[in-house]
């Protein structure tokens, strides 16, 4: 379960600017995951509620905004919804696919005070 290392790197990456902006609680945060990121957002909302946090994030809640995979062939320049790793324009076969989104993986923002 790699999103529980990935979720405390976050946090101390949180808690590191906070501290230099001078922000004693942060109340929200936001996050955007890719679907091609074989990142599950499930487990980082686990991970972000079960790790130890103190009182920085004492409160703090998660928002996820989860990006489908979308990208175009470059044959024929059809759109395509990508939802694994097997791409392939399903018009005319091509594997010669672009990635246009959904290997997105940041915080949006987050809120404090």
């Amino acid at each position: 379960m790699h999103e529980l290392s990935l979720t405390a790197e976050l946090l101390k990456l949180l808690e590191h600017d906070a501290q230099e902006k001078g922000i004693k609680r942060i109340k929200k945060v936001k996050l955007v995951i890719g679907a091609m990121t074989s990142v599950l957002a499930s487990a980082v909302e686990f991970s972000f509620y079960a790790l130890e946090k103190g009182p920085l994030f004492e409160g703090a809640q998660l928002e996820i905004e989860e990006r489908p995979g979308r990208g175009h062939c470059r044959d024929c320049l059809a759109e395509v919804v990508l939802d694994n790793w097997c791409i392939m324009c399903p018009s005319c076969g091509s594997r010669r696919v672009s990635i246009d989104q959904g290997r997105e993986l940041y915080i949006d923002f987050y809120e404090g005070e």
